[in-house]
């Protein structure tokens, strides 16, 4: 969570808020703002980062562009008013925040970071100073710092330099990652695990094939297989999925699968339509069923009866782009 952290009791409240948003009328969502906005009153440890899923199906329920007008005609209830407030600080926020991403990225691309600059921040404790520059190194610079990384004994330095490769491919050595996945210090081998689920190998695939066939549930070894897919696993992958257990209190589970298989083509992986059907009719997050509507309409994988349902879902963004589709295909 990008507020206080992981909290279950709090998160599992977030998922059945927003679930429940979804299916119950605009009495309900109403209700949902004004219990958030008496909860903000209450307990100062909460804000409405922590109930980002919440957030999203309000969006959705009333209209993105509608929600802030309607929060600001209740200005009658304290508890609105400081949802409200809350909800401005968030915008205001991630419009800064967006605006410095920019700003940094920009700057980042003017220039050339070494690995020895990464490993300079990381022992000053800045780590995150140079990430966004070193992603747009060249490959050499990134094999360099594996090395160093390989080489490196503190097992927290090892973690903070795995986090380069969250969005790629490591180019070390993917037995040693593999070895960092077991280590007993939970920073390493919780870095380690996310950078096997963005890297293909060879190795990476023996690896997760061996913990498939342990455990069939097992969520690393069904994401590791995806990112290494390969047609004879097709089946077993699709059975694995189908047995997945989908909830909103398990979503640490199936939620990375999904957004594994709709974020596999960026990572030149090229995933059967089967698997993107899975995510449409078995995910409960918005957005990873939009972009598997997107990815079967590329595909021309879409079937009428799942046309004429996106014609009437829940997420505007779905139903905005199958009208644009139709009406592109009228033009034609």
């Amino acid at each position: 969570k990008s507020g206080n952290y992981y909290d279950y009791t709090r998160d599992c409240f977030d998922w059945m808020t927003a679930h429940l948003i979804k299916q119950r009328g605009d009495s309900f969502a109403e209700e949902s703002v004004s219990d958030l906005g008496a909860l903000f009153l209450k307990n100062g440890h909460y804000d409405l980062r922590d109930f980002d899923e919440t957030k999203w199906e309000l969006e959705e329920k009333f209209g993105k562009e509608e929600f802030p007008e309607l929060l600001a005609r209740r200005t009658d209830s304290p508890e609105w008013s400081r949802f409200a407030d809350e909800y401005r600080n968030m915008i205001k926020n991630d419009r800064e925040n967006r605006l410095s991403a920019e700003k940094k990225i920009s700057e980042a691309r003017t220039r050339a970071v070494t690995a020895e600059q990464v490993v300079e921040a990381i022992e000053r404790g800045d780590p995150f100073s140079q990430i966004i520059s070193f992603r747009n190194a060249d490959g050499n610079e990134k094999k360099r710092l594996a090395t160093y990384l390989e080489r490196e004994d503190d097992p927290e330095k090892k973690a903070e330099m795995l986090r380069l490769w969250f969005r790629g491919n490591y180019p070390g050595d993917h037995d040693l990652l593999i070895s960092y996945a077991a280590s007993g210090n939970e920073k390493l081998a919780w870095a380690a695990r996310n950078v096997l689920l963005n890297s293909r190998s060879e190795m990476i695939y023996r690896y997760a094939k061996e913990r498939f066939r342990g455990n069939r549930a097992d969520t690393d070894a069904i994401g590791m297989l995806l990112m290494n897919y390969r047609e004879e696993d097709k089946e077993d992958l699709l059975s694995a999925l189908r047995d997945l257990k989908i909830k909103y209190d398990n979503g640490s589970d199936w939620h990375g699968i999904a957004f594994r298989i709709v974020e596999a083509a960026e990572k030149d992986v090229s995933l059967p339509e089967e698997f993107y059907q899975w995510v449409y009719e078995a995910s409960l997050c918005s957005n990873c069923r939009t972009n598997a509507v997107k990815e079967l309409a590329k595909r021309g994988a879409l079937t009428s009866e799942q046309i004429e349902e996106c014609r009437y879902d829940s997420r505007s963004e779905i139903v905005e782009f199958i009208i644009h589709s139709e009406e592109e295909v009228r033009s034609e």
